[in-house]
């Protein structure tokens, strides 16, 4: 998460292909950038969000992939966006 000049926010997604088959990799880009899509109006304007999914998601089973819901994905995604945030905040608040 880091602040932009565009009046809108901006989300992108990178999966290695270590990590799954390309069809749980796509499978697990689609449900960000639709938990993003739906998460537009609640989360903070003028950033951009960057989600890349770590090497740690490999040691989980495809099939455990595939069976990810959007909502997981959702909760997820909030919880990194208020992280992101207060990280923010605090950062603002040392300069």
């Amino acid at each position: 998460m880091a602040p932009n000049s565009a009046a809108k926010s901006r989300f992108a997604v990178s999966v290695s292909s270590k990590i799954a088959s390309a069809v749980a990799r796509n499978r697990l880009k689609r449900l960000a950038r639709e938990a993003f899509r739906l998460s537009s109006h609640t989360i903070p304007n003028n950033f951009d969000y960057l989600i890349i999914f770590s090497r740690m998601l490999s040691k989980v089973k495809s099939c455990d992939i595939k069976k990810l819901s959007l909502s997981q994905v959702r909760n997820s995604f909030l919880e990194l966006v208020r992280q992101g945030q207060k990280n923010f905040e605090k950062r603002q608040g040392k300069n």
